[in-house]
């Protein structure tokens, strides 16, 4: 009798082997386009790289400085994409991947989100303004008046005249 279910689920459970994989996922509707798929595995660029740095180095200072809630924003879809992630990263940053996800896990309330380039002038201008610095810099009351201004501005599609 073991015989026989044994040989019962082996059968059932042995492939033979499929020629012909349409068939079987003609029923299964595609949710990732061919652009997103491109997007998600390709090689990653420097500038994303550096874009993992800055997430890891942001998330690194505010846990210093006592912060409980953060909202970290990257312009790097693919980046933004593998840290909010639950899988685990295989691609060439997944350790600064995994450090940055590990910093998040300090936070009572960590946000990751996506901004495109003209999403946020403010922390595009302090980035480039950053790589005219020559010492770590911290405004708390008062940024430089380029930056001021550019804040002002974002806050009137907040609260207009």
């Amino acid at each position: 009798m073991a015989n026989v279910a044994r040989d019962y689920f082996m059968s059932l459970f042995t492939s033979l082997g499929v020629d012909d994989c349409d068939s079987v996922l003609e029923g299964v509707s595609c949710c990732i386009t061919d652009e997103m798929n491109h997007n998600l595995t390709r090689d990653f660029s420097v500038s994303e790289f550096w874009d993992a740095v800055k997430s890891m180095n942001s998330l690194k200072a505010a846990g210093e400085d006592g912060f409980q809630w953060v909202e970290v924003e990257g312009d790097s879809r693919a980046v933004v994409t593998k840290l909010l992630s639950a899988s685990s990263d295989t691609s060439e940053i997944s350790v600064l991947i995994g450090e940055a996800k590990g910093l998040a896990k300090n936070f009572r309330d960590c946000k990751l989100v996506f901004r495109n380039r003209g999403g946020n002038t403010v922390a595009h201008s302090l980035a480039h303004l950053r790589g005219e610095l020559t010492t770590d810099t911290i405004w708390v009351e008062e940024a430089p008046w380029q930056i001021e201004l550019l804040a002002a501005e974002d806050r009137r599609w907040l609260d207009p005249p």
